[in-house]
């Protein structure tokens, strides 16, 4: 749990300070150690903060004296028993050598194709002085994240943007084609993020930078073949191993351990499977659920639940060994802190909403020198996926209903496919050419969405979404839904093997059987995660006015559809009259947007006459995006 950055000089010597510049703006993951390493075309630098038991005596960066390779890396392996046995390493020095000593003997044996042998959530640059070559990796489903430029004559790479974009020769322009692509939910490029001059190394590929250039190619990719098991009892059984086995490696850890549990399938699984686990070896897992307040009126959504606390009781009861904390974010608003958040962050949050009960499950955490959380977040996708039905005639009419409102709202009233969840100004739309892409890189152009949300579209974001939280708080996050064997397993399973026409889930729901209580393992309705979301709205609908008024004075107003937000604040319901249907329009469409725009003032880094009252609180000395 650590940010790299460094500098190859390709045609320039390299300045001496400029290595420390970059260390500099990394210093806020609250390092437990700071090294850099410096050659004659290189400068390497690594801030590490420790977290399992190898990284207590690791010193990045690290050198291979006699070979010559060095390495700096963010990592943690999920396969090392299989890595030592491939690479002959005693046993004496399992317990003690740390994951970026494994990738460094990894890249010494197989060369570029060492990524293909490595399990777990990593980037790593190794710096190979006989071929005088930087070799890079990012793990299969980007995790971890790594930025790049290249400007006077040098290569400069970082885990974190800041690391680049406060580079004194680097300017800081906004990716116009960028913002427009979020603002209706597209993510075509993988290599593109906010910052025009930086790039972002994909996920499950490889880079190499030499005197000849920058080589980038993906070393990985999910090739779907059906598994079609003798029985379920067989397909539970090898789940089952999958699962236990995606969670253990992940509590590999020097600090106390938490969890998510909101009381659904997801997180209720990995905590109760951890929790199995731990139980074994004499630990205690503090599980953290995010319950909003009891005095509160609001509507209930059909098939919802405001408040699954009792589902949270109710998995506690069953596994003793966790320790329950219900925590509250009543005092925090979806802007709250928002400068602090831009300060670290390099995209703008995709679901603002869902920021005030994670940081406030975070800094809870942090309180209690927690510093690995585990989180069931991909589990929608692979361990709870809903299954694909087949149709019936009720099914079918609806969809045909839903086509047909489709075509009338395109081509009869001519709206754009997203002028239902986006905030974005129509001419900036037509000018970014969005509607001849939007058929081929949105989320609706892929015929799995489970494929769209594991390996394209908004992931890239969303990780790096998570990487900002991770250094304002210093707590991993880690998902075993997301791990790759479980990925592979889930997605080349047959839809049977999620629903049988009546009830939905059923891989995760069988497949817990004796490990999550009943009441949980078979719940046929929704927990919604910030229910009161409505309420912290209509507090702050002054302020949200006030902040459009400033869009209204500034370079936003061509981005945003100042108007169209203007006219839905305005007819902003009350909270205990509201309906589930206004939840697209001002839980997502309206919030995204203001949230989207003060992200992208932050780029351009003018301040306004009026600042507005949601950035107020929560400014960071000395750091300014």
């Amino acid at each position: 749990m650590s940010a790299i950055c460094g500098i190859v000089g390709i045609h320039e010597p390299l300045a001496h300070d400029e290595i420390r510049h970059m260390l500099s703006n990394l210093v806020a993951y609250a390092p437990d150690r700071i090294g850099f390493f410096a050659g004659d075309s290189i400068q390497l630098g690594q801030v590490q903060r420790f977290n399992t038991p190898e990284s207590l005596s690791e010193v990045l960066p690290l050198e291979d004296e006699i070979a010559g390779p060095v390495i700096v890396a963010d990592v943690r392996l999920d396969n090392r028993e299989e890595l030592f046995a491939a690479l002959g390493i005693p046993t004496s020095e399992h317990r003690t050598m740390p994951d970026s000593k494994l990738i460094l003997l990894a890249y010494q044996k197989w060369g570029k194709l060492c990524p293909s042998h490595l399990l777990g959530d990593f980037i790593f640059a190794i710096w190979d002085k006989r071929m005088r070559k930087l070799f890079c990796a990012r793990d299969h489903f980007g995790q971890r994240v790594l930025y790049y430029t290249q400007c006077n004559g040098g290569f400069y790479f970082a885990s974190v943007a800041k690391g680049i974009t406060t580079l004194p020769m680097l300017k800081r322009e906004l990716n116009e084609q960028k913002l427009a692509d979020f603002l209706v939910l597209m993510a075509p490029d993988p290599e593109e993020t906010f910052f025009l001059s930086v790039k972002r190394l994909p996920a499950a590929h490889l880079m190499e930078v030499t005197s000849a250039g920058v080589h980038v190619e993906r070393y990985w990719s999910y090739s779907r073949t059906e598994i079609h098991h003798r029985s379920e009892a067989e397909c539970l059984e090898e789940f089952r191993a999958l699962f236990a086995e995606a969670v253990r490696c992940r509590l590999r850890s020097s600090y106390p351990l938490g969890s998510h549990l909101s009381g659904g399938l997801d997180s209720s699984s990995t905590t109760a499977m951890a929790a199995t686990i731990l139980k074994q070896q004499g630990q205690v897992l503090t599980s953290f659920g995010s319950v909003p307040p009891q005095n509160l009126v609001w509507q209930n959504r059909p098939g919802w639940r405001n408040n699954d606390s009792d589902y949270m009781y109710s998995v506690q009861r069953q596994h003793p060994n966790i320790d329950l904390a219900l925590v509250q974010d009543h005092h925090k608003t979806t802007f709250s802190d928002i400068d602090r958040f831009h300060a670290f962050t390099d995209v703008p949050f995709l679901n603002p909403c869902n920021r005030t009960w994670v940081e406030t499950i975070l800094e809870n955490a942090q309180h209690k020198n927690i510093r690995t959380m585990l989180t069931g977040a991909m589990g929608n996708m692979t361990i709870s996926w809903r299954g694909i039905a087949s149709p019936t005639i009720g099914t079918s009419v609806r969809s045909a209903a839903k086509k047909a409102r489709t075509w009338w709202r395109r081509r009869v009233l001519g709206q754009s496919p997203w002028s239902h969840y986006s905030g974005i100004h129509p001419i900036f739309a037509r000018q970014m050419k969005l509607q001849s892409r939007f058929t081929t890189h949105s989320f609706l152009s892929c015929e799995d969405p489970r494929e769209w949300q594991l390996c394209r579209g908004a992931i890239h974001d969303t990780m790096s979404a998570y990487n900002a939280q991770r250094a304002i708080f210093g707590v991993e996050y880690r998902d075993p839904s997301h791990d790759k064997r479980i990925v592979e397993f889930c997605l080349s399973l047959p839809q049977n093997r999620f629903c049988d026409g009546k009830q939905t889930r059923l891989l995760i729901r069988r497949a817990m059987e004796n490990i999550l209580p009943r009441d949980v393992q078979w719940r046929w309705d929704n927990g919604g995660q910030a229910a009161d979301w409505m309420h912290r709205l209509f507090a702050t609908r002054d302020q949200m006015g006030e902040q459009l008024e400033d869009f209204s004075h500034s370079s936003l107003k061509h981005y945003l559809d100042i108007g169209k937000l203007g006219r839905i604040l305005k007819n902003c319901p009350h909270p205990e009259v509201a309906s589930f249907k206004d939840e697209l329009v001002y839980r997502y469409l309206l919030q995204r947007s203001i949230f989207v725009g003060h992200f992208a003032r932050s780029i351009h880094g003018r301040k306004t006459d009026k600042q507005g009252a949601l950035g107020r609180a929560g400014l960071v000395s000395g750091m300014q995006c």
